[in-house]
């Protein structure tokens, strides 16, 4: 997993993944790849199969939402195997 941040603050995010406990490596945009996968808003999480294909988006968050992510996750690393 990988975070891309878009507001290019890096210490703003700092500052927030410290106070949220938050560890996940983390580029930021600067040469605009969100638009180029047509990011609408934030948070966006893309899950990618071994071949770089986008094969689920999601646009926001809803907690408890990371039990679907998980099985999706699961599903893609099975079929790759």
């Amino acid at each position: 997993m990988v975070a891309v941040e878009v507001s290019n603050d890096q210490e703003g995010t700092e500052e927030f993944y410290s106070q949220n406990n938050f560890d996940v490596p983390t580029a930021f945009d600067t040469a605009g790849v969100a638009r180029q996968y047509g990011i609408m808003g934030t948070p966006t999480a893309y899950l990618l199969d071994k071949d770089g294909r986008i094969v689920w988006r999601k646009y926001g968050y809803v907690m408890g939402e990371e039990a679907e992510l998980e099985e999706r996750i699961a599903d893609l690393l099975s079929a790759s195997s």
